[in-house]
């Protein structure tokens, strides 16, 4: 090899090397992002699932509630069942 040739190799490999590391860095910012926004999505399923126990609970609650209305309003027919 030649001294033109090892110089070439050189500038290629130095080349190389820096958009390996330029590709590497970007790699490790868009990881951390999605990383983020993983933890964010977490955090809002988490908020989701409590609202949708707390509305189960109201549902809860008024069928209860209309249970009793129908009892009360029609007595007759809760004497028939027992």
């Amino acid at each position: 090899m030649d001294a033109t040739n090892v110089i070439s190799n050189v500038v290629v490999i130095g080349i190389l090397l820096f958009v390996w590391r330029s590709l590497d860095m970007r790699i490790s910012q868009l990881d951390k992002r999605l990383s983020d926004r993983i933890d964010h999505l977490d955090e809002r399923v988490s908020q989701i699932e409590e609202r949708i126990a707390h509305l189960g609970e109201r549902v809860s609650r008024i069928e209860g509630l209309l249970g009793a209305f129908a009892r009360i309003s029609n007595p007759f027919e809760s004497e028939k069942k027992t």
